[in-house]
């Protein structure tokens, strides 16, 4: 991540003097801890979702056509707002970017040369045009919110509880995830950034919605 900005603190709620004739047990004790966070997006890559074999030199004439990237044919890679969405060679969605910018159509080419004629390939070795990691997927906003209350119970106060309330994301807002889709390699499957997929450049993942958590720690 290129850039983090966080914001946490503890506040002691003052109610026993807002209140001050007020029952102790119940105005005392209060304390409320917020944690705030913006990051920018992760690094997300287009694959030119070849796969290594003992028998393929790949685009780039080194065996790992697996790390091949996609070509980027446009100049700037437009992104958008997955709240809203958008239409692309007749399929709507929730975009992040152009998935007109891409191609993979010479790699495979390549590619299919190179598993018959590898010295073919001379003066035409590849790993795509599109850079590792050249752009970033969708950030996020985040906050955090923890209300706690103190009791000193029993005897001489020897028994300390804290009840707390902790939420996570606590107004349940929408952060998206990278556009990932399901890739599978002979042996395996994994969520990438699925050029072949009809929801290439769509995000279809948010991170942690909203969850409320009630916690009671004794202390003695």
């Amino acid at each position: 991540m290129r850039q983090v900005i966080s914001f946490s603190g503890g506040w002691d709620l003052p109610f026993d003097r807002a209140w001050a004739g007020g029952p102790k047990v119940l105005t005392k004790g209060w304390s409320l801890y917020p944690i705030l966070t913006w990051r920018t997006g992760f690094p997300l890559d287009v694959s030119a979702q070849l796969f290594a074999t003992n028998t393929d030199p790949g685009p780039a004439g080194d065996g790992a056509p697996n790390l091949v990237h996609a070509d980027q044919i446009l100049p700037n890679v437009a992104t958008y707002n997955p709240r809203t969405q958008q239409t692309f060679n007749g399929d709507t969605g929730n975009y992040f970017f152009n998935p007109n910018a891409f191609t993979v159509a010479p790699l495979l080419a390549l590619d299919n040369t190179a598993q018959n004629n590898a010295a073919a390939l001379v003066g035409q070795f590849t790993e795509g045009s599109l850079g590792r990691n050249a752009f970033r997927g969708p950030g996020d906003i985040n906050l955090d919110l923890a209300l706690a209350k103190h009791f000193k119970l029993f005897a001489k106060e020897r028994l300390d509880a804290e009840l707390r309330l902790d939420a996570f994301n606590v107004f349940n807002h929408a952060n998206f995830g990278n556009p990932l889709n399901l890739v599978c390699a002979p042996s395996f499957c994994s969520p990438v950034t699925n050029i072949d997929s009809a929801e290439f450049g769509q995000v279809t993942t948010t991170l942690g919605p909203r969850v409320v958590q009630i916690a009671l720690h004794l202390r003695f």
